[in-house]
């Protein structure tokens, strides 16, 4: 309609037909109302064009219940529980009452009876269990007159703990990791001997050593020691890189160490935190460098942390920011551990993380642009799409819109009546109608004086040399000097 209306500006005769089911949601009719009011189509007369509705599937009130939104949570402290939340719309205008069922992979998970008022919004809370994931469906029955949010689906997430082994033979070591590691749900600490040997092998390693070396045979954790000393002074941490992963939650500046590890950072190496240097002299007129604690590397397709100091040697592990680095150098080192998954409405959608495919429910290949680390496509399908990526593949559910069109259009008397045929304005006289009058004449006049005079003049000489070719010769040479006369007309 506001194409129509566009094609249609600043002129007086046009006629814009709508013909169509006349389905609106809540922002659409809306828009509708706008537009009628600012157009006032005219009647046909030649004030203002016509506009004219036809609906077409009767016009009764629609019955549609739907699905609006399915969204996940995982449990903080049961990483394999879910908290799974389920919201019901009414669109109609009468009681309704319906039956929800929830499946994962095609097994029944859950049922429950809901009734719903007119125009009702509810929202459902419900929990369950499941490890290995899977494609979480809910449906509701009995169906209605749109079935496109009778459906929906939601991708959960596997659950798989990380396996960490931490190699260390000092007991005030694993006194310092045992509990940050044993409270985090998602991990499996091991504690082993230097050199053991692991089958099999872990996700990650934590390595209690003098340095790290050159070649690192797991995604790793390396605290460094520095040399011990009685008078050594401690340095404060100050400054926290909140762009890395590892540290992007950790804020704290209560943080000090003591016999800090001198640190090499390569040009390829990241500083995630660096302390000021204390020193009991008058300060100097130019700060002094800040010392570097903690790097991050990436080396031979492995990636390292390295933390200049002992644990031991330091208050961070009795304070909050000690577990909150672990919890980031974990998911840098593996993979992130997805807490939520949402439902995904058809449209225009922005993913995180990067891609070098993506699989749409029918199996074709859906065009996307990175939009800085995020991807943004337009997912028409509902269904489950698949995202493959440079290093893992993970996948997606996309369902219909929360709001579907659900009210009827209903058309006033103008736009219900018949086509006004348009007359044909007055043009006024033109010239060009006598000029091609004139030309007729003037070219009939031309045949007339030169070109029929022509012809009976050239059929007179025709016959002339005829009765010359029959006639005696006596007879000719009379014709011939009658010819030759000056005076002779024919």
């Amino acid at each position: 309609m506001e194409a129509g209306k566009a094609a249609l500006a600043g002129a007086r005769w046009g006629l814009l037909v709508y013909i169509g089911p006349g389905m609106l949601d809540e922002q659409q009719a809306a828009s509708l109302s706008q537009l009628r009011q600012a157009w006032e189509p005219g009647d046909g007369s030649g004030d203002r064009p016509q506009f004219l509705m036809r609906i077409v599937g009767g016009e009764k009130p629609v019955e549609n219940r739907g699905i609006s939104r399915l969204a996940l949570q995982r449990d903080a402290t049961q990483p394999d529980r879910w908290h799974l939340l389920t919201q019901l719309r009414n669109y109609s205008e009468s009681k309704a009452a319906v039956s929800l069922k929830f499946s994962v992979g095609g097994q029944p998970l859950l049922q429950r009876a809901v009734s719903l008022a007119p125009g009702q919004v509810s929202g459902l809370d419900d929990e369950f269990v499941s490890a290995p994931g899977g494609l979480l469906t809910a449906e509701i029955s009995p169906p209605d007159d749109l079935r496109a949010d009778d459906r929906a689906a939601v991708y959960i997430p596997p659950f798989r703990p990380i396996n960490i082994a931490v190699f260390t033979s000092r007991p005030s070591f694993e006194n310092d990791l045992r509990p940050v590691l044993s409270a985090n749900p998602y991990l499996r600490a091991q504690f082993v001997r230097p050199g053991a040997a692991l089958n099999p092998a872990p996700d990650m390693a934590i390595y209690d050593a003098a340095g790290p070396p050159a070649q690192a045979t797991f995604n790793s954790i390396y605290f460094v020691r520095g040399q011990q000393g009685k008078a050594a002074h401690p340095i404060r941490v100050t400054d926290w890189n909140s762009q890395h992963t590892a540290t992007r939650w950790v804020r704290t500046r209560d943080v000090s160490v003591r016999n800090a590890a001198n640190l090499s950072v390569r040009s390829t190496d990241t500083v995630l935190a660096s302390g000021e240097t204390h020193t009991e002299l008058p300060q100097p007129a130019t700060p002094l460098p800040e010392i570097p604690l903690i790097v991050a590397r990436e080396q031979n397709r492995h990636r390292i942390l390295i933390v200049g100091f002992d644990p031991h040697d330091s208050n961070f592990p009795q304070q909050s920011a000690f577990p909150l680095l672990i919890a980031g150098a974990v998911e840098w080192l593996t993979h992130p551990i997805e807490d939520i998954s949402d439902s995904l409405s058809a449209g225009e959608l922005d993913l995180p993380g990067s891609a070098t495919r993506i699989i749409s429910p029918s199996g074709a290949e859906v065009p996307f642009a990175r939009n800085g680390s995020s991807l943004h496509l337009l997912a028409l399908d509902a269904g489950l799409y698949r995202v493959i990526g440079p290093n893992r593949a993970t996948t997606f559910a996309v369902n219909a819109p929360p709001l579907l069109p659900s009210q009827r259009i209903t058309p006033t008397a103008t736009e219900s009546a018949s086509i006004v045929g348009e007359s044909l304005p007055y043009q006024g006289t033109y010239l060009w109608q006598w000029l091609v009058l004139l030309a007729m004449v003037a070219l009939w006049a031309e045949w007339w004086l030169f070109y029929s005079h022509r012809v009976n003049r050239r059929a007179a000489l025709i016959q002339h040399a005829e009765l010359q070719s029959s006639a005696p010769p006596s007879e000719r040479d009379t014709q011939k000097d009658d010819a030759l006369d000056p005076n002779f007309i024919t």
